[in-house]
C-alpha cells in the first residue's frame, strides 16, 4: 500500500491526475476490503469462543451433573475421562494409568504419568507435582483410563 501511495505522490508531482485518481481509488478500495475482512474474522472468532465453553462433570451429593467450568469452586469433585480438557487446576484423588500432556508448561514431548502421592517437602518444580494438574493442559487422548476424580483448588 505504501508503494501505491508513493506512486500516487509521484504521479501528482508529474501532473498525471488520472493516475493519481485511479491509484487513490484502488488504495481506498483495498482499505475498505481489508477492514471488512478483519471485522468478519473477529466476529467469527467471537462466535467460536462462545461455542467452546468448557464444561465439567461434577459429582455432588452422589449424583453427577454437568456445569460450566467457570462455575467450579474450590472443593468440587470433577470427573475427567481420556480426551477431556482439564476444566480447573486441581489435585487428583484417584488415578488409573493417568497421563497428561503438559508440554505447554514443561516442554516435554511425551505425556506425563500422574498419581495421587503427596508433593514432597520443600520447593518442588511444577513439572514434579505429579498429583496436581492445571486447566491449561489437555489429557492425552491416547490414554485409556477410567474416570479420574479431580478436586478443584
Amino acid at each position: 500500500m505504501a508503494v501505491l501511495l508513493g506512486a500516487a505522490v509521484l504521479a501528482a508531482i508529474v501532473g498525471d491526475v488520472k493516475d493519481v485518481v485511479v491509484i487513490c481509488v484502488v488504495v481506498a478500495f483495498n482499505a475498505v476490503l481489508g477492514f471488512a475482512q478483519e471485522y468478519r474474522a473477529e466476529a467469527s472468532l467471537a462466535a467460536l469462543e462462545q461455542m467452546l465453553v468448557t464444561q465439567a462433570r461434577v459429582r455432588s451429593d452422589g449424583s453427577i451433573s454437568v456445569v460450566d467450568a467457570e462455575d467450579l469452586v474450590p472443593g468440587d469433585v470433577v470427573l475427567v475421562d481420556a480426551g477431556d480438557r482439564v476444566p480447573a487446576d486441581g489435585r487428583w484423588l484417584v488415578t488409573v494409568d493417568l497421563q497428561i500432556d503438559e508440554s505447554a508448561f514443561t516442554g516435554e514431548s511425551m505425556p506425563v504419568a500422574k498419581d495421587v502421592l503427596p508433593i514432597p517437602e520443600g520447593v518442588v518444580a511444577v513439572a514434579d507435582r505429579f498429583c496436581m494438574v492445571s486447566m491449561a493442559v489437555r489429557k492425552s487422548p491416547q490414554v485409556a483410563s477410567r474416570k479420574s476424580p479431580l478436586v478443584a483448588r
